[in-house]
């Protein structure tokens, strides 16, 4: 099978994104003092399982202007779920599976915060959209939650 140079493109951003989370989970390892594999094998699942939107889209018959996850109200849900984990679990699993899921639409939110048309196609669930103002409160908010839910983590 030959690949096309979306799958490269895809493999690249994987890749990169695999090599951000090792880091990621590698900090949090260190500052909790604690190296199970756990961890790392649900930050891995975790970036992985976003890339399946595409095919998902197809199986779906979804608009590309309207993609299943990379959208608020999805980052929303994976948000309300990390904040559950925190509170409910002990599982070093869970806590690299959702904030994988959570450090990749991160990730997507910052390459796609400068072009402001990719960008606001995270806020399709909104009919009228939302201003660019709205947009950057939601991004810093996003942001602080992750950092937050990081050291909820460490401290625990």
């Amino acid at each position: 099978m030959k690949r096309t140079s979306s799958d490269h493109v895809l493999f690249k951003k994987v890749g990169m994104y695999l090599i951000v989370t090792a880091f990621y989970l590698t900090t949090i390892a260190f500052a909790k003092g604690s190296f199970g594999m756990t961890l790392f094998l649900g930050g891995v699942i975790g970036v992985v399982l976003l890339e399946l939107e595409k095919p998902l889209s197809r199986v779906v018959e979804q608009p590309q202007d309207r993609p299943l996850f990379h959208n608020v109200f999805f980052q929303l849900v994976v948000l309300t779920m990390a904040f559950y984990t925190l509170l409910l679990s002990r599982s070093d699993f869970s806590f690299g599976l959702i904030m994988g899921l959570l450090l990749h639409l991160l990730l997507d939110n910052i390459n796609d915060y400068f072009d402001e048309e990719r960008f606001l196609r995270w806020f399709w669930i909104t009919r009228d959209g939302t201003s660019r103002f709205t947009q950057r409160i939601y991004f810093t908010v996003m942001l602080f939650l992750f950092l937050y839910f990081s050291v909820m983590f460490v401290t625990k």
